[in-house]
């Protein structure tokens, strides 16, 4: 009996699967109690069903507006496809909204009715009311606002055609809308070039007569934060050579020469 030779090549280890971030304005931390929680559900229902929402909130101790935000986030749906689940977010949700809920999304987010919000629900037969307070529905307001989301990327390219057909017909406002758009013009950032300008040309002559390097110091350090949109904070420390109203005698105190103001007459 012959014994089966084995291979001297060494078996490669599996590769160790990709590292998947947190979606925005998720730490780590709560990503990975989320993760570990969907599947620790899932292991428990033997794959039936997906856990709901507020199972998972009440598991993890987190709302259930943030349990809805990381589940139906992409990296969610990669994170849990690595672990062999496939996720159904949207359709997880979906299930907990009523027919008439989710009749009311497809009028309220249909692009192709001329109707404003309250024609929309009236049609839909929805109370505005009740809208209003379908909306403090985590779920709710997540399928509404991702199939706005969904509808305004599908459309981008219809948008794009037709400010290039409004420009190529003439229309000056369509042809600055592109540019501004492309980035080939940008009146905010020429704006702010101007002013950046003119704040060194100010610097500049406040430099030209004022020589105490401490003042000068505060001075800049002030236009710093005035320019990137925050308060200076109040003055608390006076120059050593500020002289405080009433120290001087009035014969201490030089006048300027006459002639020096233009409203000076020539009696003076």
């Amino acid at each position: 009996m012959s014994i089966p030779a084995f291979s001297n090549k060494l078996v490669p280890k599996p590769r160790e699967p990709k590292l998947i971030p947190p979606p925005i304005k998720t730490s780590v931390e709560t990503f990975d109690r989320i993760t570990e929680a969907a599947t620790l559900f899932y292991q428990k229902l033997n794959g039936s069903r997906l856990p709901s929402i507020q199972e998972l909130a009440v598991y993890t101790g987190l709302s259930e507006k943030k349990i809805v935000s990381v589940v139906t986030s992409h990296q969610f749906l990669v994170r849990m496809s690595q672990r062999g689940i496939t996720w159904s977010s949207k359709k997880r949700i979906l299930e907990e909204l009523t027919p008439e809920q989710v009749a009311a999304i497809t009028v309220i987010t249909d692009p192709t009715l001329k109707l404003d919000l309250r024609a929309r629900l009236k049609r839909a037969g929805i109370p505005y009311s009740v809208y209003r307070n379908w909306l403090r529905n985590p779920a709710f307001s997540q399928v509404v606002k991702s199939t706005a989301e969904m509808t305004l990327e599908d459309h981008l390219p219809d948008f794009h055609t037709k400010i290039v057909e409004r420009g190529l017909s003439g229309d000056l406002n369509a042809i600055k809308f592109a540019y501004e758009l492309t980035g080939r013009h940008d009146p905010a950032k020429q704006q702010m070039v101007d002013l950046n300008r003119m704040v060194m040309l100010l610097l500049e002559v406040i430099t030209k007569y004022i020589r105490d390097p401490q003042v000068l110091t505060q001075i800049n350090n002030d236009v710093d934060l005035i320019l990137k949109g925050k308060t200076p904070a109040a003055i608390d420390m006076l120059p050593a050579n500020y002289v405080l109203p009433g120290e001087l005698k009035e014969s201490e105190v030089e006048l300027p020469p006459i002639g020096f103001f233009e409203w000076e007459t020539d009696e003076h």
